[in-house]
């Protein structure tokens, strides 16, 4: 089954319901208070994949960017299936992350 939603992520009455989900995908869009939620989210052995803009310059103070590193550092204790940094094809750096949440995940 497919549960997807239309939902403003900004919203403070959005929620994320804890261990229900096989997949959650965050794709171009980067927003660093969900991440705790999506990971918590994903039921164990559950998989996040997340592509989201680096900072470049003149954009350093984005909240919707990450610093380099900084998307694997969220996930440093689960499964990395697959992780990268550079140039997208529309020329944009991106970090791409596809993660895999421990089946005893203390989340």
């Amino acid at each position: 089954m497919i549960d997807a939603q239309v939902a403003d992520l900004e919203d403070v009455s959005f929620t994320i319901s804890p261990g229900r989900y096989d997949l959650i995908a965050m794709c171009y869009y980067f927003q660093r208070n969900l991440i705790e939620p999506c990971k918590r989210g994903l039921v164990p052995g559950g998989v996040i994949v997340v592509i989201a803009l680096l900072m470049e310059p003149g954009k350093e103070n984005s909240t919707f960017r990450l610093r380099p590193g900084e998307l694997r550092g969220c996930f440093a204790d689960w499964d990395i299936l697959h992780y990268s940094e550079g140039t997208d094809e529309w020329q944009h750096e991106v970090a791409e992350l596809v993660a895999r949440r421990p089946a005893l995940a203390n989340m």
